[in-house]
């Protein structure tokens, strides 16, 4: 199957594995950052290092509409 072929297809994401491999991805970016300058970085920082973490990568996987 070539790319012209596999483009006529309708194609439908694996939504659930992708955002796993987001969450999976985040956190593990989440804590490197968090310990990037201190050895003991507060639970609060690492929570919210992760979520920014998290989201940057479903961002970069995503795309969201804007509703007006």
């Amino acid at each position: 199957m070539n790319l012209k072929n596999l483009m006529d297809l309708q194609m439908k994401p694996k939504i659930l594995p992708v955002l796993e491999m987001c969450i999976e991805n985040g956190l593990s970016r989440g804590i490197r950052r968090a310990y990037k300058h201190t050895d003991e970085p507060s639970e609060e920082h690492m929570l919210d290092v992760m979520e920014k973490a998290i989201m940057e990568e479903i961002g970069e996987w995503f795309e969201f509409d804007e509703k007006n």
